[in-house]
């Protein structure tokens, strides 16, 4: 196939993962540039310049000159334009000549100019938590008059399709030939006509999740990201016809709730839905299993340690993108398709699992005697680890040190793990040699994954001790490979652990905001003792104690009540509460539905003999 060219405009990373994850799914829409190569009509999108995998490695094998889409009698199809081969970054453009598409070239076909504006709003962030799931692209459709008279809405990326009419009628046809004219002369695109899509899916062997209505509620709302996009709306009716719409939007249905209303964005989303629908149809056909082993990850929600529902499926749209071309080639045998899709499943990882909890115990608590306050299941000495099955079928798992003496290795939990197409994740307790950075490795039959944990405690030495960034809310993106986003800036929170010269250990707390009408619901909790057991919860904000240090500025300073250190350890956890409805934590980020934080040791023997107060810092 030949490659489109791609128009060289800036591409900050937040815009460019958000591009590979979003708008490579299904149609090759945004223009390309490829150094070198001659602008042409039409052509497969690529992804190199933005720095990720190149998709035509993984398009179906095409004849050579073959530049093949798929398309249904009937409905539209969407054709990528290329831009001018010298265009500058950042330099806005349009088609050099109208397009005239040929019905097998010599009957003209209705078609129709479309130009589409994508950009994401990173300020979002200022007036809203992370979501769980990456930020959509905000596309606006344009017109050619729009553009040159500079009145077309800016963002990141601008690109052409031409919009033509199949007509119904061809219907019995396997495939049709248009021709394109441009200012270079005329493509020739081969479309595989496919046949009309189904609705609903047949979900027999799929397993439903427990949860309550208000859970479903909440997780119709988390899927409000995917159904502002229409690159990756398809998702949202595949998770309605698996879940049932008014689960998880009420009597009203989606209706109700959503947020497209463009004709223009619902066309395009209406036929990368449409073309889902048919792939997955035509695998049923061939192995219902394998079809409903596909669609459990591709919708896939597990319940969270809170009972919260949230999605899991991949975010690895280039693969998809590759997979749905494949089990769309009419040219593929049934058992072709069975094997591209079980090949697609197998390369997924089959677990997720993330430290929920670095600290564990104290020796002190360790050796306490179980009780009403100390449940056997917190009577432990180490780190808490939350592990999720992904894969469609049970399987245990085993969480154990990565190294020490063979004895040390012996000191793993294991547990039996719930297929997932209602995954819940299950807590295990591992024990660590307490030195450094406690490499933790979780099996799965033949996966290993291995994880970081903080087990040795932080030295608390003059003139304090730091403890932060605090960080928002976990994300699907970023929770597997333990990392979290800082707050923004304008949300920033610094929290330092000091001792006075009359020996009381202080908490300083100081908190960002963009200005004084963010006042409301601005809480700094301060969490003492071990997870689950909480000692004392130190609270204090704009109205509960703290004083304002100027418009965008609070600050507070806290005395540790009597009790709180024990035998030179504290274990300590941060939340704070913001006006955006984000919960900021600190050591780890919380999960959807969590409030309460993990903790980490602290070691009070190194503060020595320095002496002073925190205000003279």
């Amino acid at each position: 196939m030949t490659p489109l060219t791609k128009a060289r405009l800036p591409s900050c990373g937040i815009l460019a993962r958000a591009l590979v994850l979003g708008l490579t799914l299904l149609i090759p829409f945004l223009a390309a540039c490829n150094t070198g190569t001659r602008s042409t009509a039409l052509g497969s999108m690529t992804s190199s310049s933005l720095g990720w995998t190149d998709i035509r490695q993984s398009e179906p094998r095409l004849p050579p000159g073959d530049k093949s889409l798929f398309g249904i009698a009937g409905r539209t199809l969407w054709v990528p334009l290329a831009p001018p081969t010298d265009l500058k970054p950042g330099q806005p453009w349009t088609p050099e000549a109208e397009k005239h598409p040929l019905l097998d070239g010599t009957e003209p076909l209705q078609a129709e100019l479309l130009g589409l504006v994508g950009s994401v709003n990173t300020t979002d962030r200022l007036a809203a938590p992370l979501p769980w799931l990456p930020e959509p692209v905000r596309w606006t459709p344009i017109s050619q008059a729009e553009v040159l008279a500079g009145t077309a809405p800016r963002g990141q990326v601008l690109a052409w399709a031409l919009a033509i009419e199949i007509p119904a009628d061809l219907a019995y046809r396997q495939a049709i030939t248009i021709d394109i004219g441009g200012p270079e002369g005329t493509d020739r695109l081969v479309v595989r006509l496919l046949p009309a899509p189904k609705a609903g899916l047949d979900t027999r062997r799929m397993v439903m999740p427990d949860a309550s209505i208000p859970q479903w509620r909440r997780l119709g709302q988390r899927l409000r990201t995917e159904a502002v996009d229409p690159f990756r709306r398809w998702r949202m009716w595949l998770i309605m016809d698996r879940f049932g719409e008014k689960r998880l939007f009420g009597p009203g249905g989606f209706p109700s709730h959503d947020p497209m209303t463009n004709p223009v964005l619902r066309r395009i989303s209406s036929m990368v839905e449409e073309r889902w629908r048919i792939a997955i149809s035509e695998l049923s056909h061939a192995d219902e299993t394998t079809a409903a082993k596909l669609i459990m990850r591709l919708t896939g929600v597990a319940t969270v340690p809170s009972g919260e529902l949230v999605p899991v499926w991949p975010l690895d749209s280039t693969g998809e993108y590759s997979l749905l071309q494949d089990l769309l080639d009419p040219r593929l045998q049934p058992e072709q398709r069975i094997a591209r899709a079980q090949e697609w499943l197998s390369v997924l990882p089959p677990t997720l699992a993330w430290v929920i909890d670095d600290a564990g115990h104290s020796l002190a608590q360790r050796d306490a005697p179980e009780g009403p306050d100390y449940p056997q299941h917190l009577v432990i000495d180490g780190a808490r680890i939350g592990v999720l099955d992904l894969s469609s079928t049970a399987s245990t798992v085993t969480i154990g040190p990565a190294r020490g003496a063979p004895a040390d290795r012996q000191r793993r939990a294991t547990v039996q793990l719930i297929a997932s197409g209602a995954g819940e994740a299950e807590l295990l307790a591992i024990s660590t040699d307490g030195s450094g950075a406690a490499p933790v490795l979780v099996r799965t039959g033949a996966s290993t994954l291995p994880i970081a944990v903080v087990a040795a405690p932080l030295p608390a030495r003059p003139p304090g001790l730091p403890m932060g960034p605090l960080v928002e809310g976990a994300s699907l993106a970023l929770l597997p490979i333990g990392h979290a986003t800082p707050a923004p800036a304008a949300w920033a929170t610094v929290v330092m652990l000091h001792r006075t010269s009359l020996g009381q250990w202080q908490v300083y707390v100081e908190g960002k905001r963009p200005g004084e009408e963010w006042l409301a619901t601005d809480e700094m909790h301060i969490f003492l003792g071990p997870m689950g057991a909480t000692a004392h919860e130190l609270i204090v904000g704009p109205k509960n104690g703290a004083e304002a240090v100027n418009a965008t500025t609070w600050s507070a300073l806290l005395d540790l009540p009597p009790g709180a250190v024990r035998t030179g350890e504290l274990l300590i956890g941060l939340t704070r509460h913001d006006p955006r409805g984000a919960i900021q934590a600190w050591p780890r980020p919380l999960l959807p539905g969590e409030t309460e934080p993990g903790r980490m040791r602290i070691d009070l023997t190194q503060w020595g003999s320095f002496e002073g107060d925190f205000e003279g810092l």
